[in-house]
């Protein structure tokens, strides 16, 4: 589970944050630390990401200058689109088994990587970013930042460089809030995610014969629980990491199970991806079909999420999961002139909501499948063969996994408001208590954690 988790980095971060202070220091310390992280888990791959890290810092400066800056735009998406080409879709576009040089490389968090770099020179091509980095040591920093290369979130480039060209040790609060963050990302990840996966649901997705349809419907349920506390576990560490160092990087979740809607549900999960497909895929592409009204916003909403699917890796259950949700955005989207009215009326409001969830629950099923014919059989198995009388058995043999999955749900759907009073009155503590007590609960979390750990869902992406 990338080397967070091992004492090595935790030494090594120890050391970065002792020479902070230094601020002449700041970015070639941060430039290493993020060569170290990367290389230990790719290996040869580092030195790629940092030959196409220092094109596009030349073609950024290209586009800045040039009448034609669709040229070097072009250029980078093309040299983006062939490392991925070559390093994830070669076998699944081409049927043939990837070439021996390219099996040396370990193309660890590549579409991260091109989707965070694509935020410098598309940004300057559509104007979200004001000038080029003239500085090529800040530019690596920003494309290698180590809390997010491998899994996100997506830190565009307006958002990092502004804050590197500023650098400056956190402050105590800041110091704890990151702890904060730490905390319970580890506890989202170690005692909910990975104790669910390793004692049910991947039991259950890898021997689905072995399994009855109710059996099958909890572990769709389960794996949802479990993609959220571990992408979102994920991302609370990348937070917490950054702000030890004093950068503030976007949040990627915003309790999106209690949306009530797919347009709403992807304004709440993984929102830095979603603003990427955005910005760079749904609205230029609406632009180009907007003589077509509201079929050219459908149109657009559905390419968009499609190639969303695609993005995620080359197996037909990524795929189909993406054009679902490509299919089911461009009908809310196509019907939302006539049911928004409808929005402040409770039972409206239940409606949409509970199909949204079941939505959710089949299409993460979906996606977490290990093959389409995997997926038909659990689905029938489900309708026709559930068994639904043999829940108390189940619920007896994995107690301690239904009490967690209890836990997890009860977490996922605990009041807005509720959680911003606990989470203020936690704030108002003495800093000199927040401190041991975040401590304390550290080594709780890896007291109870499952004797295995997995690795972070959203790394193979």
């Amino acid at each position: 589970m990338a080397n967070w988790y091992q004492p090595y980095f935790w030494l090594a971060f120890i050391a970065l944050i002792g020479l902070y202070s230094i601020k002449s220091l700041r970015l070639i310390l941060l430039f290493l630390f993020n060569a170290f992280f990367y290389w230990y888990l790719a290996k040869h791959f580092f030195f790629i990401l940092l030959l196409v890290a220092t094109i596009d810092f030349l073609l950024g400066l290209w586009i800045a200058k040039s009448k034609v800056a669709w040229l070097p735009a072009g250029i980078s998406v093309l040299i983006h689109g062939t490392l991925l080409f070559l390093f994830k879709y070669w076998n699944f576009f081409t049927g043939y088994t990837t070439p021996e040089i390219f099996q040396w490389f370990t193309p660890i968090g590549i579409s991260y990587f091109a989707f965070r770099s694509l935020t410098y020179t598309l940004g300057l091509y559509h104007g979200f970013l004001e000038k080029p980095e003239t500085d090529l040591l800040r530019y690596w920093v920003f494309a290698l930042f180590f809390p997010v290369v491998l899994a996100g979130p997506i830190v565009s480039a307006a958002q990092l460089l502004p804050q590197l060209q500023q650098t400056h040790p956190p402050s105590k609060k800041e110091v704890l809030l990151a702890l904060w963050y730490i905390t319970t990302g580890f506890f989202k990840k170690l005692v909910i995610a990975d104790y669910i996966a390793i004692n049910f649901v991947e039991r259950v997705f890898s021997m689905p014969s072995l399994y009855t349809g109710m059996e099958h419907a909890l572990a769709w349920w389960g794996y949802m629980l479990q993609l959220f506390m571990d992408f979102c576990g994920y991302s609370d560490i990348a937070v917490g990491l950054a702000l030890l160092l004093g950068f503030r990087i976007p949040h990627n979740f915003q309790e999106p199970f209690k949306s009530k809607g797919l347009i709403m549900f992807w304004r709440r999960w993984h929102i830095t991806l979603a603003h990427w497909l955005r910005d760079y895929l749904y609205e230029p592409l609406s632009w180009q079909l907007r003589r077509w009204k509201h079929l050219g916003n459908a149109l657009a909403i559905f390419f968009t999420f499609s190639l969303s699917g695609l993005w995620h890796g080359a197996r037909w259950t990524f795929i189909l999961w993406g054009i679902a949700h490509g299919i089911f955005l461009a009908i809310e989207l196509t019907l939302r002139r006539w049911t928004t009215p409808l929005k402040k009326q409770r039972f409206f409001s239940l409606l949409s909501w509970s199909i949204t969830i079941i939505f959710l629950w089949f299409t993460f099923a979906l996606f977490n499948a290990r093959s389409l014919q995997d997926f038909s059989f659990m689905t029938q198995q489900i309708f026709f063969n559930a068994h639904w009388h043999l829940f108390l058995q189940w619920f007896l043999n994995y107690f301690s996994v239904a009490i967690t999955m209890i836990v997890a749900t009860l977490l996922v759907f605990f009041p807005t408001t509720w959680k911003k009073a606990l989470f203020q009155h936690w704030q108002s503590l003495p800093l000199a208590f927040q401190f041991p007590i975040l401590i304390l609960l550290l080594m709780g979390i890896f007291f109870l954690r499952s004797s295995e750990v997995l690795p972070f869902i959203y790394l193979q992406f």
